[in-house]
């Protein structure tokens, strides 16, 4: 299932994409139909999605970060994106829903089932609290990518020596050498894998206006696309 983490993330942005809420769940289920996994509405929003292939009892949990095709930009997400740069993700209080959120989706997972989870961009934020704050989080589940993670500098990752030593087993943070939302995780807890930018097939004509702040060219904002690790 490990394979398909880049493609489950990607995903998560469907759920902010036009249409109603059956029709984007059955464009992603369409989307991932070769893995076996499938999306629960009742158990997916637009922040999180929520997957489960009952053949293998196998879930999978995956954190939207903030959207970058200049559509369906939220104040929510721009006050998520001032508090990173702040370093208060950990204090925002969308994270806070997120986390209490995966939490309560881990426990909603039926005893059994093996459970992962994946993230991009500023779901690196929700997703590492969960693991960090969450005990039951931590304990169910058994692998976390993070794909160009966001990680403010002055993030505050302090844990005691226990969590520290289970979480560099379970998580792992994937980037791209030249992306510049995820070069702070050199700091974050667990594993750091680097890769080299690939080519983008769905070609950005220009940077959305809300993200000429972070990104200074195509070339920044091509560096920080999940296309490289698919």
């Amino acid at each position: 299932m490990s394979e398909h983490s880049a493609l489950f993330a990607e995903q998560a942005y469907e759920m902010v994409k036009s249409g109603n809420k059956e029709k984007r769940i059955n464009q992603i289920n369409k989307n991932i139909s070769h893995t076996g996994f499938k999306a629960d509405e009742n158990l997916s929003n637009r922040d999180i999605l929520y997957l489960k292939n009952d053949d293998t009892k196998e879930v999978h949990i995956a954190h939207r970060g903030t959207d970058t095709t200049g559509t369906t930009k939220t104040k929510t997400d721009i006050r998520q994106d001032l508090n990173f740069a702040l370093g208060k993700e950990a204090h925002d209080k969308a994270t806070q829903k997120n986390v209490n959120r995966t939490n309560n989706l881990v426990k909603a997972t039926p005893e059994g089932y093996k459970i992962t989870m994946s993230s991009h961009s500023l779901g690196n934020v929700p997703m590492m609290e969960s693991l960090k704050k969450k005990k039951h989080v931590r304990n169910r589940v058994s692998e976390a990518k993070s794909f160009n993670g966001a990680m403010s500098p002055f993030t505050d990752n302090k844990v005691s020596k226990a969590v520290e030593k289970d979480l560099k087993k379970k998580v792992t943070h994937h980037r791209v050498k030249e992306d510049l939302v995820s070069a702070n995780n050199q700091n974050s807890i667990g594993k750091v894998v680097h890769h080299e930018q690939k080519d983008d097939k769905k070609k950005h004509k220009k940077i959305p206006k809300h993200l000429s702040n972070v990104f200074k060219s195509l070339d920044q904002l091509k560096a920080h696309g999940l296309h490289n690790f698919k």
